[in-house]
């Protein structure tokens, strides 16, 4: 029996809400291993709507591990939705450019957000065919909801 290929947009075939996720994104800022898959009733393309404050000039990414599953409406706040606490104000005043462009922006960045997730197996499969599936490197916490 083959696997699911990882690089199809629709895992079950017939229904287009859920998808293989990495295979929709269009921000090179969000990285999306293989067999996560997301569900949206409305439009699977929503998904990166809710990646919020990812700008490029915070140099932060959106890491998102193997066999994760990401319902609708989940969101993810990303660095850019900090603001600096210790000026006048809290207003973003170099993100806004032109002459405050070399206004100092104290926000600081926590790093990339990266969501590690270890699928459940209900199947029972010989321990070759498991480690080719999952990385067991690189998906190692714990699991995504």
């Amino acid at each position: 029996m083959m696997h699911p290929d990882p690089n199809t947009i629709y895992p079950i075939e017939g229904v287009t809400r859920t998808c293989y996720l990495k295979n929709i994104i269009a921000s090179p800022q969000i990285i999306v291993g293989d067999y996560t898959y997301y569900d949206d009733p409305v439009d699977i393309y929503n998904f990166e709507r809710n990646v919020l404050y990812l700008f490029e000039f915070m140099g932060d990414k959106l890491i998102i591990g193997k066999f994760c599953q990401i319902a609708t409406g989940v969101r993810f706040i990303m660095n850019g939705g900090n603001h600096a606490m210790d000026g006048v104000s809290v207003y973003p005043f170099k993100v806004m450019g032109k002459s405050w462009a070399t206004a100092p922006v104290n926000a600081t960045s926590k790093g990339d957000t990266v969501r590690k997730c270890i699928p459940i197996v209900v199947i029972r499969l010989p321990y070759d065919t498991l480690t080719q599936l999952y990385d067991v490197h690189k998906c190692y916490s714990s699991r995504c909801y």
